[in-house]
């Protein structure tokens, strides 16, 4: 793991067990130590200190090890917990005003290695993580995974879906476009607690920040109607 900062979070880089990495974010500042995930364990917990930008964060693994503050104090108080029995593979990242500011996780189910790992041997082929394809990064961690993604939302959302199942039918403008939720995606859990439309609904009208976690893998195909996936809009997430 390798973090560039200053008074803000400019990028930060995982680095996988294949020497493969992803970036999120764009350089800038300094480019801090990097931070060895401890053999056996995986990062299951992002913590973040969020404004127009985001401020600082750190990391925590599944065995309590902790990076180093990376960054600034600043801004909101943030925080982004894996799945039990899953971990944390990757960011989602939205636009902010001097950095990209941090929405969400992506995360797989955990193996007994550690999830990134920085070394010191010959450098590996670098991209940004609009350049490499989330799935293709999470295969790498295991042989069957559902691939998950953790995202922040806070009242009307923007979308679409099917009340019995929360499968998402259509994006609209707002909060899950922004995030990049994608049609044929699927609710699973909000707050850690298994999806139901009664659930979502309330959380919705709370007027409090609460996460969705979907599954990946649910994304339609051509022969979407052969699988279950809806093509026509269910219950409106606005």
């Amino acid at each position: 793991m390798t973090v560039w900062a200053g008074a803000l979070i400019d990028a930060i880089e995982f680095e996988y067990r294949d020497g493969c990495r992803r970036r999120f974010g764009n350089i800038g500042g300094s480019k801090q130590e990097p931070w060895v995930v401890p053999p056996g364990e995986s990062i299951v917990k992002f913590f973040t200190q969020v404004g127009d930008s985001q401020d600082g964060c750190q990391f925590e693994t599944s065995a309590g090890s902790k990076s180093p503050w990376f960054g600034g104090h600043g801004g909101e108080a943030k925080s982004f917990t894996a799945q039990s029995g899953s971990h944390i593979t990757g960011l989602t990242m939205e636009p902010g005003g001097c950095t990209q500011r941090p929405v969400g996780i992506e995360q797989a189910k955990a193996v007994p290695a550690a999830v990134s790992e920085a070394t010191t041997s010959a450098p590996a082929v670098t991209a940004d993580a609009s350049e490499v394809p989330a799935k293709k990064v999470l295969e790498v961690e295991t042989d069957s995974l559902e691939g998950e993604i953790t995202l922040d939302f806070s009242g009307k959302i923007g979308l679409h879906y099917t009340p019995k199942t929360g499968v998402v039918t259509e994006v609209k403008d707002g909060q899950a476009k922004t995030s990049g939720v994608q049609v044929g995606w699927q609710i699973i859990r909000i707050d850690d607690l298994p999806y139901t439309d009664s659930l979502l609904k309330r959380k919705k009208s709370a007027g409090v920040p609460y996460q969705m976690t979907f599954l990946k893998e649910a994304i339609a195909t051509p022969d979407a109607a052969a699988a279950g996936v809806p093509t026509t809009p269910g219950s409106q997430a606005e």
